[in-house]
């Protein structure tokens, strides 16, 4: 197995809680839900975050402006990182 392989594995079993607690606890608001709907139709992830990091901006409370995205895909085996 290669490393993108042990990756896949590892992140299936974290991304099935993830999504969960995501979900469970409301996080997130429509720019947020777009995001993770778009990611999620075009690369079936074994692991998806978006974390909103837009309190550590200088924007409004409640702003939806920036973003932290991990995306563990199939779509990505055996492509370079910034090819990823």
């Amino acid at each position: 197995l290669d490393s993108f392989d042990l990756m896949l594995r590892a992140a299936a079993s974290g991304a099935r809680r993830a999504m969960a607690t995501s979900a469970a606890a409301g996080a997130g608001g429509p720019v947020q839900a777009a995001i993770e709907s778009k990611l999620a139709a075009r690369f079936a992830p074994a692991h998806l975050q978006v974390i909103n990091e837009s309190n550590q901006h200088n924007v409004p409370r409640g702003s939806e402006t920036h973003f932290k995205v991990v995306v563990v895909s199939p779509d990505f085996a055996g492509m370079a990182p910034l090819a990823r």
